[in-house]
């Protein structure tokens, strides 16, 4: 397993890290475009996420919902006229809309995230390798992976 020893610059710098540790796609140079082959998967990483928010605020059931409807979402939806400004506007809002929560309730965000990086550096099978899903390539947790320590990163804020 790879442990990162030190904070990368930036959050840009450690998905870029992993991404590379990882071999997800990276397209440096390359010019924006809306529609790829891995659209479906990230849309629906942000949309587990979004789902873990909701639990995490309002209980199993909402969160259960939440997948529900981005299931639907990703089955019937119609994703040949995605248009890269609008997403890039969107995610753009959603790092100031996550910052700003973390900073007006007073959460340790820049710290969680270097915390969760060197977690996730960490899911590297045993042959040095990463474990992927079949059909889609999400990264998977290898066997004795720990979770990110975000409670010791609150209590140590």
């Amino acid at each position: 397993m790879t442990e990162t020893t030190h904070a990368p610059a930036s959050t840009s710098d450690m998905v870029r890290e992993f991404h590379t540790t990882f071999q997800v796609p990276t397209a440096p140079g390359a010019k924006p475009v809306a529609r790829f082959e891995r659209l479906e998967l990230r849309y629906s990483l942000v949309a587990e996420e979004f789902a873990e928010l909701t639990e995490a605020v309002y209980g199993a059931e909402a969160g259960a919902q939440v997948r529900a409807a981005t299931a639907r979402v990703v089955a019937e939806g119609d994703d040949t006229g995605a248009d890269v400004v609008e997403i890039l506007d969107a995610l753009a809002d959603l790092v100031v809309v996550e910052h700003g929560w973390a900073i007006e309730a007073h959460l340790p965000l820049e710290e969680a995230l270097v915390e969760v990086h060197r977690t996730n550096m960490a899911k590297l099978g045993p042959d040095g390798l990463p474990i992927l899903r079949a059909g889609d390539n999400k990264i998977l947790k290898p066997a004795g992976w720990t979770p990110p320590d975000l409670a010791g990163v609150i209590a140590r804020a």
